[in-house]
């Protein structure tokens, strides 16, 4: 759930987003009405996003907040104002904030704010998915990890741009037998071969690899970047890292686009 401030001077416009929001799952802090309690709230517990006000109780505005937010603590922020000239305008710009709604009269329209708060939510949360370099990844099961001495390396940091594909096939193990894949487990490869563990699922996965990962079946995903992706075959096959993959009927067509995408035919 995300933890959401609302940084308003007028009570009874506070309360009723208050309510809203609570109904849509957000968990809102409580009643904050100037800067100078905004920065005590953030400093106690960081907000995902700021609901701002520009008019404030105090001497320093929504604005002076929105700069603070900016600059200092990185936290997404709306600004949710009744002013709509110009020279506001342009002065709240320049804090970069993530959208700048304008309080409608007599009622503030709380399904269009609640559409700019995912979009505001969302935007930050790719941000941070791209801040990420790679993975921090198993070198075996946890089961067995336990077993290991206390000076052996257990997790591994592997960048993005070497992993050649996440899967959860079966795969022959350390004795040359085939062996099916634990369960909640992915198996991944690099571009020099090893194999490596992620405690996860492959939809949950999708959602955080750069864009030029491309899932292909129900238990792939692979990476079409130059340093993996060897080529095509008939268009039902893919070669990554110099092994070959069927791509499902189903996953054909965004396979085909995200290919489309990346290189000229």
């Amino acid at each position: 759930m995300n933890n959401i401030l609302i940084v308003e001077d007028e009570p009874i416009l506070y309360e009723r987003l208050r309510r809203f929001l609570a109904k849509e799952n957000f968990i809102v802090a409580e009643y904050t009405k100037s800067f100078e309690e905004a920065i005590e709230r953030i400093k106690t517990k960081a907000p995902d996003l700021v609901l701002l006000d520009i008019n404030l109780a105090g001497d320093k505005d929504g604005i002076d907040l929105g700069e603070e937010l900016f600059k200092t603590y990185k936290i997404p922020f709306i600004y949710v104002t009744d002013f709509a000239d110009e020279v506001t305008f342009n002065r709240a710009l320049r804090t970069n904030p993530t959208i700048f709604e304008v309080k409608t009269k007599p009622n503030l329209d709380t399904e269009q704010l609640l559409r700019s708060i995912k979009i505001a939510l969302n935007n930050n949360k790719c941000k941070l998915i791209k801040k990420k370099k790679g993975l921090m990844v198993y070198v075996d099961y946890l089961d067995k990890i336990k077993l290991y001495s206390k000076d052996d390396i257990t997790r591994v940091p592997i960048a993005f741009k070497d992993i050649a594909y996440l899967t959860t096939e079966n795969f022959i193990d350390k004795n040359g037998k085939l062996s099916a894949l634990k369960e909640n487990y992915v198996r991944l490869e690099n571009i020099n071969h090893n194999r490596f563990f992620y405690k996860s699922s492959l939809k949950s996965l999708i959602k955080i690899v750069p864009v030029n990962f491309i899932r292909i079946s129900e238990s792939t995903i692979v990476n079409l970047s130059l340093q993996t992706f060897n080529g095509r075959i008939n268009g039902t096959r893919l070669v990554i890292n110099n092994q070959q993959f069927t791509i499902k009927e189903t996953y054909a067509k965004e396979v085909k686009n995200r290919i489309d995408s990346f290189y000229q035919d």
